[in-house]
């Protein structure tokens, strides 16, 4: 049932003389384990390759019970990380951890990753869907005019290497 008051009527009725009497219920029903995740910077995250870039995600708490919250990354490479793996946050309060990208060199392309946020009280989970882009900043290539080469002691050999910075940072 959604949270709010819900009335009622309730009804007595005798088998054998047909009389009754009906009374008004009224039940409050609250929304003892509602909460909310947020993206401080919402889903769509990019940052350079051997970089690291940390999201606050907060859980609030908008029940009326304190509860305890479980953080799990449940899709993601191997460079996400979270700071907790669990949150304890009071009825009307608010808590932040944070899930932090760390990829290295040699990586790029777009990814996906999960977070998956469980109260130990209700049944309500909360999942975050994140995407992030990395970027090859730091992207160099070299090229040498020969791949082998014989020579002789004492003797001076000179070759043409271009190296060319193909990243986004000079």
């Amino acid at each position: 049932a959604d949270a709010k008051e819900y009335k009622f009527s309730v009804t007595g009725t005798s088998e054998t003389s047909k009389s009754g009497k009906s009374i008004e219920f009224l039940l409050n029903v609250n929304p003892c384990y509602s909460f909310n995740l947020n993206l401080k910077n919402g889903n769509d995250y990019s940052i350079c390759e051997h970089s690291v870039l940390t999201v606050p995600v907060t859980v609030s708490n908008e029940g009326t019970v304190s509860n305890d919250y479980n953080l799990n990354v449940v899709e993601a490479p191997v460079w996400v990380r979270l700071n907790a793996k669990n949150l304890v946050v009071g009825s009307k309060e608010a808590r932040t951890f944070l899930l932090a990208f760390a990829p290295d060199y040699g990586v790029s392309g777009n990814y996906s990753v999960k977070v998956d946020v469980s109260p130990d009280k209700g049944d309500l989970k909360a999942i975050a869907n994140l995407n992030v882009e990395v970027r090859q900043c730091h992207s160099v290539s070299v090229d040498i005019e020969l791949n082998e080469d014989v020579v002789c002691k004492g003797v001076e050999s000179k070759y043409n290497v271009n190296v060319i910075n193909n990243g986004e940072i000079a």
